[in-house]
């Protein structure tokens, strides 16, 4: 993973921010160029509308891309003070021109906000070895009723590559009614006798996945005893 990837990771940009901020929109793009904190010096950032940012290390002096900060294992102090100069230039974008938030994908985001509205619950992290993990509580019995996770597609997909994130829901005896629906898998890492596996990559619409989470909900309360 690419350092701008890893520091804007679940950040979100605000447009009038960025342009506040001196960038310039170009169709799909915003773009500004920056000095950086070492002399002849300076970094083209290109910022998508989905967030995903680039950048250009320039030596000004010859008028040509500066690469070497970035191969694995480079050393020299010269090096380093480039790669600084740019991540301090990254950090100063990111905590002036976005927001963030608790997850990477805007799905999982926009779930997460409507679950906690409806059921007022927010994700608890809970996994100090894996803290993206987001678990939902029933607030009434502390029974999970949703997990969302950051995995390798390939756990789900063989063959496939790439991150992303998906949610676990428990629909007991209504699983084979939905396990054929296209984004809808056998549970990742939990009984798949109880729990079904959803990709929040907008394969499925929000308004199903919220439906499905509905029914986990309300099995997620206590049984009452019988009399």
């Amino acid at each position: 993973m690419k350092f701008e990837e890893e520091i804007f990771d679940k950040y979100t940009l605000i447009d009038d921010k960025l342009i506040k901020f001196g960038f310039q929109k170009s169709g799909t793009f915003y773009e500004a160029t920056f000095p950086l904190a070492i002399e002849n010096f300076s970094a083209i950032i290109r910022i998508s509308l989905d967030s995903k940012v680039d950048g250009s290390v320039i030596d000004n002096e010859f008028q040509e891309e500066y690469t070497l900060f970035r191969v694995t294992g480079s050393n020299g102090n010269f090096v380093g003070k480039i790669k600084e100069a740019y991540q301090e230039l990254l950090l100063k974008i990111r905590d002036n021109c976005f927001t963030s938030h608790s997850f990477s994908s805007p799905q999982a985001n926009r779930i997460s906000e409507v679950v906690s509205e409806i059921y007022s619950v927010s994700a608890e992290f809970l996994f100090d070895k894996f803290p993206d993990f987001g678990v939902f509580r029933n607030p009434d019995s502390k029974k999970w009723f949703a997990l969302i996770m950051n995995i390798d597609k390939s756990k789900l997909i063989p063959g496939s590559n790439g991150k992303v994130e998906i949610m676990n829901i428990k629909l007991d005896e209504l699983v084979n009614e939905y396990i054929n629906l296209k984004g809808v898998y056998p549970c990742y890492h939990m009984s798949r006798k109880n729990w079904v596996t959803l990709v929040l990559d907008e394969t499925l619409a929000d308004d199903k996945i919220l439906e499905l989470i509905k029914i986990s909900y309300d099995k997620s309360f206590k049984k009452k005893a019988r009399k």
